[in-house]
């Protein structure tokens, strides 16, 4: 199957979303749509960081277009239509002014067309007057999705850490899991943490002890500094 050549993807507050089509299709290009208000340096750095790390030979490019001059924005994608023959337009995310300009374009000529449900991962693509769905499941690991979210993996030092998923936390996490589980209910409705310190140290003796969970765990802390 040949590879898609680009794919013009309408930027996301989303991470995830950013990232659907590169991780399904592999193009060797994708060209990021926003404003400047939404395409900010931080989100873009952590997009690179994820290609990088898992696809670097994709190429990015990142065009910021003006939010109320629907002119511009249609004569820019009319300009990238024009560099990249068959190019396929990525509809997740995206402001409204990006969607109508893409909507006359459409109008006056035959546009790829895909969207990806992140929550269920189905597709549509549309391809002129065809219209295709599939299903797709995403593999993102913890640590590709705590760097697409602007996060790190430190030890208690501070230091980066790459975890280690022996046997004992693989069952440390299942127990953390199922004790979250039963007090969702909890949770929700009262607004406080169902599971109390006591629960969590007596299930997980090996590692955590109660006193780290008022400190906030440091296995993951955002670099913006909150835990």
């Amino acid at each position: 199957m040949e590879r898609t050549k680009a794919i013009v993807k309408f930027f996301s507050q989303e991470p995830i979303e950013n990232v659907m089509v590169m991780m399904k299709y592999m193009p060797e290009r994708v060209i990021f749509l926003g404003h400047k208000d939404n395409m900010i340096t931080k989100q873009i750095r952590d997009i690179e960081q994820f290609r990088d790390h898992k696809y670097p030979d994709v190429e990015l490019e990142f065009i910021e277009v003006p939010k109320d001059d629907l002119d511009n924005i249609i004569g820019t994608l009319a300009g990238i239509i024009r560099e990249y023959p068959g190019i396929r337009f990525a509809l997740t995310g995206g402001s409204e002014m990006l969607l109508i300009a893409l909507g006359c374009i459409s109008a006056r000529m035959e546009v790829s067309k895909l969207r990806i449900d992140p929550f269920t991962g189905k597709e549509i693509d549309v391809r002129g007057s065809k219209v295709i769905t599939s299903d797709y499941h995403f593999n993102i690991s913890i640590a590709e999705d705590i760097m697409l979210h602007g996060g790190l993996l430190t030890k208690e030092t501070g230091s980066i850490s790459e975890w280690k998923f022996t046997d004992q936390f693989r069952e440390d996490i299942r127990i953390m899991w199922d004790l979250c589980r039963r007090f969702a209910r909890t949770h929700r409705t009262s607004g406080k943490v169902g599971v109390s310190y006591t629960s969590i140290s007596l299930a997980m003796p090996s590692v955590c002890c109660g006193i780290c969970m008022r400190l906030a765990c440091s296995r993951i802390t955002k670099n913006t500094g909150k835990k």
